[in-house]
């Protein structure tokens, strides 16, 4: 025979070996595995029925498991007495808990309650004095404001009387010492009741500077004094018109007594008489001083 069969012989011998051992293991392990299902099958059957005791105690005699089924009976008993006894307990604790919880906590909204109202009070009493003071001390300011502006035109007034009397003018009728404000009568508001009173002495002052301003426009434009020139110190160089513009103004003059008229500047005040200008010895300092003299004056009655 050929060693070659003789070796794939052997080889399916044991292979077929191995597949039997494999098979009849598997066997038992079927076997083993539905007595298991079986035992559960059974177990589920009882514990569905509610009797395991018949099924699992057959080792013990009726006697012996009626004793035993008595015993536990009874100490389920007890043991669900004494349950229900602690959940009475419980419960009687928990009632007491809750009352005892409620009056404190009466107690405590009592507490909490007077406490604000005794903190609102408070602050209420604060808010009213805070109040008071703000207000007497803004009324005690408006006083005081009250008596300085009253003292302050009382001033003013007796400086305006005075200033009039320097100049030679008699005082308004309104410029009395009193300390009460003036009242306008409700009636005479909204009513022109005059003419109001002209400062005779100002226009004076304004009428005399606009004069002497006028006589040395002529003095430059006629070549009667040299032009003077700023000093630095306050003097105002005056500018003087053209020629043609001053024979062009002298054309449009009229004549009034033989005097020609001349209006240096048109549309303001009237024309002046080359007979009637101030006094040739004023000097521009001279002028400059009464123009200071006259601003004073009306920053003090302004």
């Amino acid at each position: 025979m050929d060693p070659n069969n003789e070796n794939e012989l052997s080889r399916l011998w044991e292979l077929v070996n191995v597949l039997s051992e494999q098979l009849a293991h598997n066997r038992a392990a079927a076997n083993e595995l539905q007595t298991q299902a079986t035992n559960v099958k059974s177990q589920a059957v009882h514990t569905g029925s509610g009797f395991p005791l018949r099924r699992f105690n057959l080792h013990l005699d009726v006697e012996e498991y009626n004793s035993e089924l008595e015993r536990m009976t009874a100490a389920l008993a007890a043991d669900n007495a004494s349950i229900t006894h602690d959940n009475k307990q419980l419960a009687a604790l928990v009632r007491e808990y809750e009352v005892t919880l409620e009056s404190v906590m009466a107690k405590f909204r009592a507490a909490a309650l007077s406490a604000q109202e005794h903190e609102l009070g408070i602050a209420r009493r604060y808010e009213s004095a805070l109040l008071e003071s703000d207000t007497n001390a803004l009324m005690e300011q408006l006083q005081r404001g009250s008596g300085f502006d009253a003292t302050l035109a009382r001033v003013s007034r007796r400086l305006r009387a005075a200033l009039r009397l320097s100049q030679g003018e008699r005082p308004l009728p309104e410029d009395d010492d009193s300390d009460e404000p003036h009242v306008v009568p409700e009636d005479s508001r909204d009513a022109y009741t005059g003419e109001l009173p002209t400062d005779s002495a100002l226009e004076r002052e304004a009428e005399l500077v606009r004069l002497q301003r006028e006589n040395a426009e002529l003095r430059r434009l006629l070549g009667a004094a040299p032009p003077e020139e700023d000093d630095g110190g306050g003097m105002l160089a005056f500018r003087a018109p053209t020629l043609p513009r001053f024979a062009r103004r002298m054309q449009q003059t009229s004549a009034t007594n033989g005097l020609a008229l001349y209006t240096p500047y048109p549309g303001v005040g009237r024309g002046l008489a080359i007979g009637r200008m101030a006094p040739q010895e004023w000097s521009d300092s001279d002028v400059w001083r009464n123009v200071q003299e006259r601003d004073a004056r009306a920053g003090l009655l302004s």
